[in-house]
């Protein structure tokens, strides 16, 4: 079944729905939607299957036949915070982070960051929002990604930490506080809502920063002694979180 995300709100009365600009030039342009087809609206936690009944040459009109209720994101709560890296690469750790379930995604400006003044305009660009609409229409997601104000890793550690929250900073050298992701098997009580995983860009993290962000209470994780792609640590260690904490 082919699932579409449908910005804004849906009124719990509507029968029909009136498809324009972006979504009917996608639906009924390039996947050849016409009258008699069926599909997936997904919206605000829920898909509504619908019928499309008529298609016009600028819009289309679909009849609602039925809604389900999508799976919420589990507790705790998954955030990414990445150190910007090459657009191509961001884009593909967006996309990932949606099939992956992660609450947000934060973009980090740091030392070796492959931007650092552009970060907030690149954030907000269409082409981002494009890319998580995509993922969530074939992942069935129903809950959006969030997508959060870049910061500088300094404006990051200055926020103080909810005491219930976790915080996790990927490193690939050795540091005295340092301990392998795999080993990490610790429980966690009811009370943690939120966990955040700080993954560098190209070249990783400088060791000062590392020593600062363990002092501002992040857990230095290591994940081996070999060094991973950007998107591949993100997934990894998205990956043997979720195992540890019983999210899939």
């Amino acid at each position: 079944m082919r699932r579409y995300w449908w910005q804004g709100t849906l009124d719990s009365q509507s029968k029909e729905i009136d498809i324009t600009e972006n979504l009917y030039a996608h639906i009924f342009k390039v996947c050849r939607r016409k009258v008699g087809d069926h599909f997936e609206l997904i919206n605000e936690g829920y898909a509504y299957l619908v019928e499309v009944v008529e298609v016009n040459s600028k819009n289309a009109v679909v009849l609602i036949n039925s809604k389900r209720q999508l799976p919420k994101l589990k507790e705790p709560h998954i955030h990414l915070k990445l150190s910007f890296s090459q657009p191509k690469v961001i884009d593909r750790v967006i996309e990932k982070s949606v099939e992956l379930g992660v609450k947000s995604i934060q973009l980090i400006s740091c030392e070796n960051s492959f931007l650092k003044d552009q970060t907030k305009m690149l954030l907000k660009t269409k082409r981002a929002l494009k890319i998580v609409n995509q993922a969530m229409q074939q992942s069935g997601r129903g809950e959006a990604l969030e997508l959060r104000e870049p910061l500088t890793l300094d404006e990051l550690l200055q926020i103080k930490l909810k005491s219930e929250d976790r915080a996790f900073i990927l490193y690939e050298d050795t540091h005295s506080k340092s301990k392998p992701i795999e080993k990490h098997s610790e429980s966690y009580p009811e009370t943690i809502k939120n966990i955040s995983i700080l993954v560098g860009s190209e070249g990783g993290f400088s060791s000062s920063e590392v020593d600062t962000a363990a002092n501002c209470g992040y857990e230095v994780l290591s994940l081996g002694s070999q060094i991973l792609r950007v998107e591949t640590a993100c997934v990894a260690s998205i990956s043997i979180l979720k195992s540890r904490l019983g999210l899939w």
